[in-house]
């Protein structure tokens, strides 16, 4: 493959990964008005007209709003899916069908918008009406965005997809949907299908199940058959390790909806691609011959979830017919080609595996999974308690810390100044004050004590929030100590892999992490939102899946530390 077109597969990859971020979490929900769908519509399993009405806000208004939510909080957190919620309810409300394509719209955009607003004015917003101002600003700017949804957006997206629609429905009409495997089955082992699955397949079939109380499209990619029937030719004809583990494989891809399992079997030969690609005609031939569909996306692509989304026994048939056919079909042709060959060898599997991961990670942003641990590995560690010391960590070795001869060096702390310039001394002794006296007023009367009155930085924030001006300013000091600290060390280690926060304030104050690392961003440090509010006693990550630098919160244990080291120098 070319570099353009691996460039053109990669971006192909990452918008489907995308699109399947804002599906994916919410596929609950879909099984939820699936399953209602199918048991009480009137051509369902329970035909009932009173609780068939809790399928239509489900449709209208709950899966739109969770699929722009979600679009809005992969892009900017909860404060992005707020936005993208509030933009998606105006797309909504000026469409009367279930604006699922609209929410994938107006969910990134409404993020990525307010994104860009915070990032404009972060640095304007005088201290204290930080809430003030990102509350408003939420509202108002949602308040609009949703406007220009319903009165632009929604006729447009709603064009367009009677546009899409009308066209679908005459290759339907014209018994043409069959071609369409030539792209989708070769589309899934380069792993594109979650763009087509969840970009378009998937919402047009949720359209047309709300007017013929199912649809083919949901089945177009989901149909396990073809994988299955390649699977089982090798399990028949095939040799070596292909053949030995290609019946869990069919358990796995069957059962379990696994598709993936089977794509190494084809990269193994990929002259197979015929097959799935037979298999998956003749399973959508017999869908459109027999009347088959489903009422909602099988994800995923279980015969198990398969039957839960069908709303009907004749539906049933289609979709388990199709199954088999589709099966039978690609078994065939997968047999003919398997045994032909004479070259397949035991490695020749673990290779096609290794492929396939390669093909699979083309696209992804998942720096912190590529960083080299032991001692290439650039880390800062921020102790932040009521004493509180930052280091600069090389390879596990120590280079710099804030601490000095005493713990009074260094950031703000509780009741200690940090760093001041030593001449206050001389400065305290001229004002009358004795040497005990300033030590007294350096290490316990100073801080974030001796600016705001509170060395708790619960109470802190309680006073941010409530409005205090010199609550804000001491926060303001302990960032600005923090970051210049964390900007300098980074310049020590040449770069920085990882930013760690520890000890009391490090792993329960959101505000100073969120504060602390939104104005290193620019440094490569980007927070996840949601991530970061979450309060736990295991270490866990809170950067964003495609931050340069990796942002961990990990709880200490000082005595157990102390422990261990006194039990290594013992030499017990």
């Amino acid at each position: 493959m070319s570099q353009q077109g691996g460039g053109a597969q990669e971006a192909m990859q990452k918008f489907g990964r995308f699109l399947s971020g804002m599906v994916m979490p919410n596929i609950g929900a879909f099984i939820a008005w699936g399953f209602l769908t199918a048991l009480f519509i009137p051509t369902g399993w329970m035909p009932n007209e009173y609780l068939a009405q809790v399928g239509g806000p489900m449709s209208k208004w709950l899966i739109p709003l969770l699929i722009g939510y979600s679009g809005g909080a992969a892009v900017y957190g909860h404060r992005g899916g707020v936005m993208a919620a509030i933009a998606t309810s105006g797309i909504i409300a000026g469409s009367e069908i279930p604006m699922f394509l609209g929410a994938m719209i107006m969910g990134p955009l409404g993020g990525y918008l307010i994104k860009k607003f915070d990032n404009a004015i972060r640095d304007s917003i005088p201290g204290g009406f930080e809430m003030l101002v990102n509350n408003f600003s939420l509202g108002i700017f949602g308040g609009i965005l949703a406007m220009i949804a319903f009165a632009i957006v929604g006729p447009v997206v709603s064009g367009a997809n009677n546009i899409l629609r009308s066209g679908v429905e005459a290759i339907v009409a014209a018994g043409l949907l069959p071609l369409a495997s030539i792209i989708i089955e070769p589309a899934k082992v380069l792993f594109l299908n979650n763009a087509l699955n969840h970009g378009v397949l998937s919402p047009l079939g949720i359209q047309q199940a709300q007017e013929y109380g199912k649809s083919m499209f949901f089945l177009l990619e989901a149909n396990p058959g073809p994988g299955f029937g390649i699977l089982l030719a090798y399990w028949m004809f095939g040799k070596g390790m292909a053949k030995s583990s290609s019946p869990g494989a069919m358990i796995i891809h069957v059962l379990g909806g696994i598709h993936e399992i089977y794509f190494p079997y084809i990269l193994m030969k990929p002259i197979l691609i015929i097959a799935a690609i037979a298999g998956g005609m003749s399973g959508v031939f017999t869908l459109g011959l027999l009347g088959g569909g489903l009422i909602a996306p099988s994800s995923p692509g279980s015969i198990f979830a398969i039957i839960a989304m069908t709303p009907n026994t004749s539906a049933l048939v289609a979709n388990l017919s199709a199954f088999a056919v589709a099966t039978a079909v690609s078994c065939a042709v997968a047999s003919v080609f398997i045994k032909m060959s004479k070259d397949v060898e035991d490695d020749s599997l673990e290779s096609a595996r290794e492929d396939m991961a390669e093909r699979k990670n083309r696209g992804k942003e998942l720096p912190a999974e590529k960083k080299i641990a032991g001692k290439d590995l650039k880390v800062i560690v921020c102790h932040l308690g009521n004493g509180a010391s930052i280091s600069a960590v090389d390879g596990g070795r120590a280079v710099e810390t804030s601490m000095g001869l005493t713990p009074l060096q260094g950031l703000v702390m509780g009741t200690r100044s940090g760093d001041i310039d030593p001449g206050i001394f001389k400065f305290l002794s001229d004002k009358g004050y004795s040497i005990d006296e300033i030590d007294t007023l350096l290490n316990k009367q100073s801080g974030m004590g001796g600016m705001c009155g509170h060395t708790d930085m619960r109470d802190v924030e309680a006073k941010i929030e409530a409005g205090d001006a010199d609550a804000r300013l001491a926060m303001d000091v302990y960032i600005h100590r923090l970051i210049s600290y964390i900007g300098a060390y980074i310049a020590v280690l040449g770069g920085v892999d990882a930013v760690v926060f520890t000890a009391g304030i490090g792993e329960n104050a959101s505000l100073v992490r969120r504060e602390a690392s939104n104005r290193l961003r620019h440094l490569g440090l980007v927070i996840d939102e949601e991530k970061n509010e979450v309060r736990s006693k295991e270490p866990r990550v809170i950067s964003t899946p495609d931050s340069p630098v990796t942002i961990l919160v990990v709880p200490t244990n000082e005595e157990l530390a102390m422990a261990q080291d006194t039990l290594r120098i013992i030499g017990a």
